[in-house]
């Protein structure tokens, strides 16, 4: 793995005296793409950030029908709101793009092997389907390493333009509780409240609070209704700041939304570095967790993988690809944190859902969302994993 150090400080696990730089690995990082297979950090303050578009400060859009303009615009802005947070895009660690159609995606590496030149390259997992804005081709989202200061296992939440809704949130270099994704069935403004009171109520369980949450992630349907559940959000938090929202189109008859959530939480003196709960009242699940604490330790972030080989072997190619990268980064299959599944090919969903009860320890499998997207990201492939682990 390529190895640096990055500018930011590693504060005390429960104060704000720095210590030493904070190391991050990078395997395989890729000239071509801009990215690195994975990257291995450790528990230091991570900024979260809200999705970015490619649109200025009055909304209108950048640059219609260029997605190459399109993308330099998000990181400039995405690199903007990362600085306020005592961070920066060059010290990104993960990157989620959702590009409008399937074809856009080599565009959009081309400029990340622009503007990432060196080994220092996130890890990047790509989606697609409707954006936020019709008009835009790409949308990201990013976890960075910041220099911000952080007392114990709050987070710390930084406004943008609209001061009632973080841009920016840095997860301290403290635990972290990665919720599975949640949904309702009634309709989409009564479905994303009821949704969010079940992620307050999960979380609760591990003893954390609303306020403790440091990202959301919605699928939902369709997109031209965000702003529907963008209300709904920002009345469920009330008077607190609504942490950064990232939303994915997501084709699920019956089920309006879902969503995941990224919490904070304190330093546990476990004897493991990840353990696994089921909230009271919950169904437990052999090849999904509810709820994955890691509760210290580095973690790993991996880019999206997909099928390289057969359309019949994607999953399988999938999973030898995760086995490789979680061995060579020291991590196991039962340290994986989150996984996120995007899936366009009914046949690759049933493929990965055969797969699952044999490849996980049906007591360690890691918190997940599924999703049917009307594409993910690159052509002619039908399923891609996005993934999260700690180490042993």
């Amino acid at each position: 793995m390529q190895r640096t150090f990055c500018a930011a400080l590693l504060p005390l696990l429960l104060g704000t005296t720095p210590l030493a730089a904070a190391r991050v690995d990078h395997l395989d990082p890729n000239p071509a793409t801009g990215a690195s297979l994975a990257v291995v950090v450790d528990p230091v303050p991570l900024a979260h950030t809200a999705q970015f578009l490619p649109v200025d400060d009055r909304g209108e859009i950048i640059a219609r029908g260029d997605v190459r303009r399109q993308t330099e615009a998000v990181l400039v802005r995405l690199d903007a709101a990362l600085k306020t947070a005592n961070s920066s895009l060059a010290e990104a660690v993960k990157l989620n793009i959702s590009v409008a159609r399937p074809e856009l995606s080599a565009a959009v590496s081309a400029v990340l092997a622009q503007r990432f030149p060196g080994n220092a390259k996130p890890a990047v997992a790509f989606v697609g389907g409707t954006l936020p804005h019709p008009d835009a081709l790409v949308a990201i989202d990013a976890v960075a390493v910041s220099r911000a200061r952080t007392t114990g296992a709050a987070p710390v939440h930084y406004p943008g333009a609209n001061p009632r809704r973080s841009a920016v949130s840095v997860l301290p270099p403290t635990g972290v509780v990665y919720v599975a994704g949640l949904a309702d069935k009634s309709e989409l403004g009564p479905a994303t409240t009821v949704t969010l009171d079940k992620i307050v109520s999960a979380i609760t369980h591990l003893g954390l609070q609303r306020r403790d949450i440091v990202q959301l992630k919605a699928f939902l349907r369709p997109m031209s209704r965000v702003q529907e559940a963008e209300r709904a959000i920002a009345e469920f938090f009330g008077s607190d700041v609504v942490p950064p929202v990232v939303y994915v189109e997501w084709i699920s008859p019956g089920t309006p939304i879902e969503i995941e959530a990224v919490v904070a939480a304190p330093t546990s003196p476990a004897e493991r570095s990840v353990t696994y709960h089921t909230p009271p009242d919950t169904t437990r699940s052999p090849v999904y967790s509810r709820l994955a604490r890691l509760h210290h330790g580095r973690r790993i972030y991996v880019s999206g993988l997909i099928g390289t080989s057969s359309a019949e072997n994607d999953v399988t190619d999938i999973y030898r690809q995760l086995d490789d990268i979680i061995t060579r980064t020291g991590s196991s299959r039962e340290h994986l944190l989150k996984a996120t599944y995007y899936f366009s090919d009914p046949k690759s969903n049933a493929r990965l859902d055969a797969f699952r009860p044999g490849y996980y320890n049906k007591d360690t499998p890691p918190a997940a969302s599924k999703a049917q997207v009307s594409h993910v990201g690159r052509p002619e492939r039908g399923i891609t994993i996005d993934m999260i682990a700690g180490m042993k």
